[in-house]
């Protein structure tokens, strides 16, 4: 009867995979070590931690918390109605405002889409109202739409910026989106 013997032929480990293999060992060694010294100060570390939890965040100069601005290209206030002097399609008017790359200085994108058309705008808080949240309401006509904001506690809606849809009805149908500021503010 024979006997066959497989040997496989030893491979050689690049130093960088040796370097990694070492460091990965060397590092698994020591969190016995780590332990120990984190048992020492554990206890101070939970301590700090619950402590700073349970304070209270400061309040600005207005009464609202620190202000944390959403990330660029965040939908912030979205309003819609359906498209008038257009029976044919179920269009509707779509007034989106996103938060801009410099939305911590109070810059904001506005997309108006009426069907097929798109404008896009923007604009800017005013100054003081930075982080004010702009909001959107309907205006005094249903293809109309107002961007405004609270400020602070008080719940008084600032009229700010306005996207109106404009169809004209006569040889050719055409359709026009105007924006534009309606007043100006300072709060500091």
């Amino acid at each position: 009867m024979y006997v066959i013997h497989f040997t496989t032929p030893k491979r050689v480990m690049p130093d960088n995979r040796k370097s990694i293999f070492l460091r990965v060992y060397c590092t698994i060694m020591m969190v016995p070590y780590f332990c120990r010294a984190m048992k020492k100060y554990a206890w101070p570390c939970a301590l700090f931690l619950l402590l700073s939890a349970a304070c209270k965040q400061p309040k600005n100069s207005n009464g609202t918390n620190n202000y944390v601005a959403p990330k660029p290209g965040t939908v912030v206030a979205a309003d819609s109605a359906k498209t008038l002097n257009d029976r044919l399609n179920e269009f509707r008017y779509v007034v989106t405002v996103t938060a801009d790359s410099a939305v911590k200085y109070g810059v904001y994108n506005v997309i108006a889409e009426d069907g097929p058309n798109i404008a896009n705008g923007q604009f800017t808080m005013p100054h003081g109202a930075e982080h004010a949240v702009p909001l959107i309401r309907k205006g005094n006509d249903a293809a109309t739409f107002v961007i405004g904001f609270h400020d602070g506690e008080d719940t008084t809606f600032y009229d700010y910026y306005e996207v109106k849809f404009v169809t004209a009805v006569g040889e050719n149908l055409t359709h026009t989106i105007a924006m534009k500021y309606l007043k100006s503010y300072s709060f500091k």
